[in-house]
């Protein structure tokens, strides 16, 4: 499958992705704050058919971010935090198909695998929200949205070669960056577009064009 194709398959197949209904209750005394998003964990008590019962990471967009995208968008700011919300969802399903296909296609070459945290849209006692399951560990950051790599060996290395594949399988369309988890998972990565594309896929607010 070709990246233009993963991105029209989800587009057209999978459409927008609807809120999860779910009951939980949240860890006040973790809080993690991003450049985009805050995040903090959550314990989930009903996730219907979905999810499970454990513990998850419950991310929401910063407030100057939401009325910043509303303002781009001319929408209402509830309006916009769920369209970002729902493009969030799109962008995480794009780059699992790709990071799959990369890993199908080169299975015998790289050392490590990895894979992409799988993220919903949920809906609970508090509104709206981004939901992945929660990890224990080091979490690194391979590269910013800029491309600069932070760490090149080992699973870096690995995260890198993906990052290059997207950009030369697009015809240099665009890239994968933002590469940052704790592996082998991934998660929160960015789909960076040329201008032209930049029309077409609007995907997230850190896509910087």
């Amino acid at each position: 499958m070709s990246v233009n194709t993963a991105l029209t398959y989800y587009i057209d197949k999978k459409g927008w992705a609807n809120p999860v209904p779910i009951s939980y209750t949240e860890d006040y005394s973790t809080r993690f704050n991003g450049t985009m998003k805050w995040a903090r964990k959550i314990s989930v008590l009903d996730g219907g058919h979905l999810l499970e019962k454990g513990f998850y990471c419950m991310k929401k967009f910063h407030k100057e971010i939401i009325d910043s995208y509303a303002a781009s968008i001319y929408r209402e700011a509830k309006e916009a935090e769920e369209h970002l919300m729902r493009r969030e969802v799109q962008n995480q399903h794009v780059v699992s198909t790709l990071a799959d296909e990369f890993l199908n296609k080169y299975s015998t070459k790289v050392s490590q695998h990895f894979s992409i945290i799988k993220l919903y849209y949920c809906e609970g006692q508090n509104g709206y929200f981004l939901l992945e399951k929660f990890l224990d560990g080091n979490f690194q950051k391979f590269s910013n949205n800029s491309g600069h790599e932070l760490h090149s060996d080992g699973f870096g290395s690995i995260a890198h070669c993906f990052s290059l594949w997207t950009l030369q399988n697009s015809g240099q369309t665009l890239v994968i960056l933002d590469l940052q988890g704790i592996p082998p998972y991934l998660t929160d990565c960015l789909i960076v577009t040329n201008a032209e594309q930049s029309k077409e896929w609007t995907w997230t607010p850190g896509n910087i064009g």
